[in-house]
């Protein structure tokens, strides 16, 4: 007798208790990835876009404002991580 299950996609993956959704890195680094590559692409497209003409917006602009929000992701990410949240200090306690 054979039983069927119906499988869904990443279920197979084994969870991690120290990470938020079972892969291999946590939310809080997988956040500062994406700050970092949005900072890197945001200055290289400010930096090297000047001359590049688009018939909606500049490119340079747009990479200033990724800079910016990845800049911002840093810092948010990075004081997370730094700084312990208030519920977690309750439950040490």
């Amino acid at each position: 007798m054979t039983r069927t299950t119906s499988v869904e996609a990443g279920s197979l993956r084994r969870k991690d208790p120290r990470t938020a959704q079972g892969g291999f890195v946590s939310a809080n680094v997988k956040s500062l990835f994406i700050g970092a590559s949005m900072l890197a692409i945001g200055l290289a497209l400010a930096f090297t876009a000047g001359d590049v003409e688009t018939p909606i917006f500049d490119l340079d602009k747009v990479g200033v404002v990724l800079a910016v929000l990845g800049g911002i992701e840093l810092l948010i990410t990075g004081g997370m991580m730094v700084l312990p949240s208030k519920s977690k200090k309750l439950e040490r306690d």
